[in-house]
């Protein structure tokens, strides 16, 4: 008999009471009782239903987060009326949580089956004994007061940075509060719920195994009982089909025990590859086992890869050792960024809130984005585009700036679930590269005592090794080779720039990036605001200048920082001395903003020109988890910043980037492109009026994904006039591209007003979306350009925050989900006013 699924999510009723301990087997009896019940959502979180009831202020909403800690320290009962289908008699029936957030004991018709303490693993509970078939019965859940229970357990040995005793709770450990997340900690049943009843044979588990050359295993684990009946009577097959395209395959094996296998050779492959490198083809594949009649038992399906990912570890000539990926056999550049939770309460996070900002990291030609381990597992919805889109992704096991306490026997034990679950999970998802034990765990950076060394270096790479014997594990991030767990000839590398160049003068910012020297920079970066439109959904208008706590509170700080600046005063600091002193919060953002973008620009071009030696680099951070003004590239209501675009113009298939070495400028020219390259080079001096002096030329040829400092100009014949720059540019046969570098910064340039206009409007819609081809034109140099339109949220721009030269043309791609007009679209510069 096929399996039968009764999905359970959806509606059900929430409630809170006084604190009970998790450890209570009493039954729930009266609780259960009485008025005063909510609606809530499930999957979801307790704190949506509870602001939409008007029991507490949004926590999103200037400082209103300190009114929300009390929901911590009471437990919250959950409740759903369930009609059983009678056909569900004479089966196996399993309640199966795929996640609760955290402590929970879980009731069926009054009678308790279970609790959970993990919210990273999935829960199946045997109910046959307890559901009723054919009737209403009653499912309910008590989630525990997280806060009370975890402070119970002395955590005085250990360290942690922000808040110890978090360092048990088996849950995103950033709720607990981050140098960029309040402290919010989530509660609820965060994702999906479901009955299932079964009869003997079910496919337990696929594992599917590839090879570049065509190759693929598919490993097929089934249940215990279906050993015994194979073996009692005989004809149990497994079906396999696998299709792409006008590529079909299918297959019957004989059930061979409950382990089974088969190998599938696929002529001349559809490869998958990561983004800019190909295109990330996908098989599909469905798994039938089917009893001797003929009738389907349990099926699986879902979609593969082919491609083999290898992580080179060797020495180079340069005494540092590398930290290399290929693909298919073929050097990647990593290019991405760091990515959190896109809400403090992930039981919100759907498919469309993944896609818009995955959608924007392939659209920013990342082909890495690594999942923090201070976060969560993503749900499957995530890993499932970053295979459609060519994004490999780093998964850290979820730890995150501590000991961890493995010294712990018991807690230790129980992270093997966890671990097991996960990999197996995730394992047959093309787009998993690496696994990672985790982030910056006590010891990372420096000879420190360290706990945790038994779960990073052999708990987590000897299950991933044994689930995933062909990808590549390394315990931390930052990794080495040297006692200094950050040290840079190896492994990768956590830390920017940005406080050792505030603490020596901001405006000498990029001698300090081209100090720095990794072999693969898996974090770095600087901070910055988002849009104007978006600071004031969460900063009201009366608090929006001058400056003040709210914005304190919103952009948040490093406690452990060098600096005792705040990350507030840092940003407005710096735009003072490199530009002007801010009069307004429309000011403030444009500033900041702009800076922010410029450092990134400038780290990012650095770490890319350094290739070979250096071979990813990965922003700090994609994303946020709540309303911010700090690190991400891509604000919490998912509009892109200035820091965004800058990174996407970094990540070109060909960029032009200049280091000023002292007593020469150097000019760079980067690409990752499959073939040679050759052009004609030329460094100029131009003014932004549009005068234009060449200072040298040459012929440039460089090969396939390579990096060629190919002009130096000395600085004595480079002129210290206050509005001149450094136009570098690149004529190859099909294009021709420029960089201006503006060696004396921009304090104090008199910028002319450049006359900007739209020259062209071409519109095309189809159902979905609409794309209009914008095209600019400027008679002097037009700094900043800022494209706005209605409905951020949803559009997109190919570019935008972009300088344009004197006399230059630029044809900007916008796409929207509805039609705009000429008229929508609003064009401001650096001079403009940047009110919202």
């Amino acid at each position: 008999m096929p399996i039968e699924i009764l999905e359970l999510d959806g509606k059900w009723l929430l409630k809170d009471k006084e604190y009970i301990e998790y450890t209570d087997d009493n039954l729930p009896g009266s609780e259960l009782e009485g008025d005063g019940w909510l609606e809530t959502s499930v999957p979801g979180d307790i704190h949506p239903t509870l602001i939409e009831a008007g029991r507490m202020p949004d926590p999103f909403i200037d400082q209103n987060t300190k009114e929300c800690s009390w929901t911590n320290n009471r437990s919250w009962w959950f409740k759903k009326q369930v009609d059983v289908p009678a056909g569900f008699s004479n089966k196996t029936v399993k309640l199966i949580f795929d996640g609760i957030d955290t402590y929970a004991s879980i009731y069926v018709n009054n009678r308790k089956i279970g609790q959970t303490e993990n919210s990273f693993l999935r829960y199946s509970f045997n109910v046959t004994d307890y559901l009723k078939a054919g009737e209403t019965n009653e499912i309910a859940v008590c989630v525990h007061a997280t806060k009370s229970l975890i402070e119970k357990t002395d955590t005085s040995s250990y360290f942690a940075c922000f808040y110890t005793p978090r360092i048990f709770a088996r849950k995103a450990q950033c709720q607990f509060s981050w140098d960029w997340a309040p402290e919010l900690p989530a509660l609820g049943i965060w994702q999906s719920v479901r009955l299932l009843a079964e009869s003997a044979g079910v496919i337990e588990d696929v594992y599917i195994r590839t090879k570049a050359d065509g190759r693929a295993v598919f490993n097929i684990k089934l249940d215990r009982e279906i050993k015994k009946i194979a073996k009692a009577e005989s004809g149990y097959k497994i079906e396999i089909t696998a299709k792409n395209g006008d590529y079909q395959k299918r297959e019957q094996i004989d059930v061979s025990g409950r382990r089974n296998f088969f190998n599938l050779f696929i002529e001349n492959p559809k490869l998958w590859w990561p983004n800019g490198y190909g295109e990330p083809n996908l098989y599909e594949y469905q798994i039938r086992l089917l009893d001797p009649q003929g009738d389907c038992l349990d099926s699986k399906s879902g979609k593969f890869g082919i491609r083999e990912v290898e992580l080179v570890q060797e020495f180079n000539d340069d005494q540092t050792h590398s930290f290399k990926f290929k693909v298919n056999g073929m050097d990647i550049f990593c290019m991405g960024a760091n990515w959190v939770p896109a809400d403090c309460f992930p039981g919100r996070i759907n498919r469309d809130v993944y896609q818009r900002l995955l959608t924007l990291a392939r659209k920013s030609r990342m082909n890495m984005i690594r999942v923090w381990g201070g976060g969560i597992y993503e749900k499957d919805a995530f890993y499932e585009l970053c295979d459609e889109y060519g994004i490999m992704v780093w998964q850290d096991l979820m730890f995150a700036c501590s000991d961890i306490p493995d010294d712990n026997i018991k807690w230790t034990n129980k992270l093997v679930s966890e671990f097991e679950y996960q990999v197996r999970r995730l394992r047959n998802h093309p787009c998993i590269a690496h696994w990672c034990g985790g982030n910056e765990k006590t010891g990372s950076f420096g000879e420190q005592k360290s706990r945790g060394d038994f779960v990073t270096n052999y708990l987590g790479r000897g299950i991933v090794g044994h689930l995933m014997e062909d990808l590549a594990y390394t315990p931390s991030s930052p990794f080495s080779l040297k006692d200094i767990g950050n040290d840079s000839s190896s492994g990768d590398s956590h830390g920017g720039t940005w406080e050792s160049a505030f603490t020596d003068d901001i405006t000498s910012f990029r001698k300090h990036i081209d100090g720095k020297e990794t072999v693969f920079m898996s974090e770095f970066g600087f901070h910055g605001p988002p849009k104007l439109s978006s600071i004031k959904k969460f900063i009201s208008e009366d608090k929006l200048w001058p400056l003040n706590g709210c914005w304190e509170h919103h952009i948040m700080d490093n406690p452990y920082s060098s600096l005792e600046e705040t990350f507030l005063q840092v940003q407005y600091e710096s735009v003072c001395r490199l530009f002007y002193k801010p009069q307004s919060a429309a000011d403030f953002v444009k500033l900041a903003g702009t800076f922010y973008a410029q450092y990134v620009y400038d780290e990012f071009l650095h770490h890319r020109r350094r290739m070979p030696v250096n071979s990813g680099a990965l922003v700090w951070m994609l994303n946020d988890c709540w309303p911010a003004a700090s690190w991400s590239l891509i604000d919490y209501y998912g509009v892109p910043k200035q820091a965004y675009y800058a990174v996407k113009r970094a990540s070109a298939p060909v960029v032009l980037s200049f280091k000023d070495a002292g007593d020469a400028y150097e000019m760079y020219i980067t690409h990752n492109l499959p073939a040679p390259i050759s052009g004609e080079a030329a460094v100029y001096l131009m003014d932004v009026n549009g005068n234009k002096t060449p200072l040298a030329a040459t012929a440039a040829e460089l090969s396939a994904h390579s990096s060629k400092m190919v002009i130096s100009v000395a600085g004595s014949v480079v002129s210290d006039e206050k509005n001149s720059f450094l136009l570098g540019e690149f004529v190859t046969p099909d294009q021709t591209y420029t960089e201006p570098f503006f060696h004396k910064l921009w304090k104090d340039i008199q910028w002319p007003r450049p006359e900007i206009k739209i020259t062209g409007f071409e519109q095309q819609a189809c159902d979905t979306c609409c794309s209009a081809a914008i095209t600019l034109k400027t008679e002097k140099y037009a700094r900043c350009v800022y494209i706005s339109f209605d409905d951020e949220q949803s559009g997109c721009l190919s570019d935008n925050y972009f300088d344009m030269c004197p006399q230059e043309s630029k044809t900007v791609i916008l796409e929207t989900p509805k039609p705009l007009k000429e008229s929508d679209i609003r064009i401001r510069t650096w001079l403009d006013e940047w009110e919202e």
